[in-house]
């Protein structure tokens, strides 16, 4: 078995790639299955950093990534995970949800909040959390001048019944101010 497969074996995902060992001149395939004949939905060009891994065919040697507003499999001893990316939640995260469409953008310290026709809202990211004896959970603690937040984020499979995408968190948000509270469900992506 090849290292980037070992290491992708025992690693938490979604996790950020890059593609290596495909020639300059040439790309690699995002197919429609885990399969070598499967149809090809697009390709990522040979130097690609920052690929989103979602998760690993069963047989491990096919990686299921972002394809559009779906998601495809490429061919994992292409790729190479970046380093210190173990269980901590990563940066760069993408929230959104439906009914009504809302979005949360997550950096290392601040957030944005959106909903339609609405200004966008800044918060800070005043706290982030791993839970005790679960791998793969996180609260973040979100502050703004007149608005705070709470993610609650999950490794997971998720869909947001739109799109044929498959995402690779799962998240609950509790939004709240002095006039106004509510609760919104989602899931997430690795963006960066």
């Amino acid at each position: 078995m090849l290292v980037g497969a070992v290491q992708a074996q025992n690693a938490a995902l979604p996790a950020y790639y890059d593609v290596t060992g495909v020639a300059s001149n040439d790309a690699l395939n995002v197919r429609a299955a885990p399969e070598a004949d499967a149809q090809i939905l697009g390709t990522l060009a040979f130097d690609a950093t920052n690929v989103a891994v979602v998760t690993l065919s069963g047989d491990r040697r096919w990686a299921m990534v972002g394809a559009g507003e779906g998601s495809g499999w490429v061919a994992l001893r292409y790729l190479a995970r970046q380093d210190g990316q173990e269980d901590a939640l990563p940066a760069g995260l993408i929230c959104s949800g439906t009914e009504p469409f809302w979005a949360l953008m997550i950096d290392d310290r601040r957030a944005e909040f959106s909903l339609p026709d609405a200004p966008p809202i800044e918060l800070r990211v005043g706290q982030s959390l791993s839970a005790m004896g679960y791998s793969g959970r996180y609260g973040l603690l979100l502050e703004g001048q007149d608005l705070g937040a709470t993610a609650i984020i999950r490794r997971e499979m998720c869909s947001d019944g739109m799109s044929d995408r498959t995402y690779g968190f799962g998240v609950d948000l509790m939004v709240g101010s002095s006039a106004s509270n509510a609760f919104y469900a989602g899931c997430c992506r690795l963006e960066r």
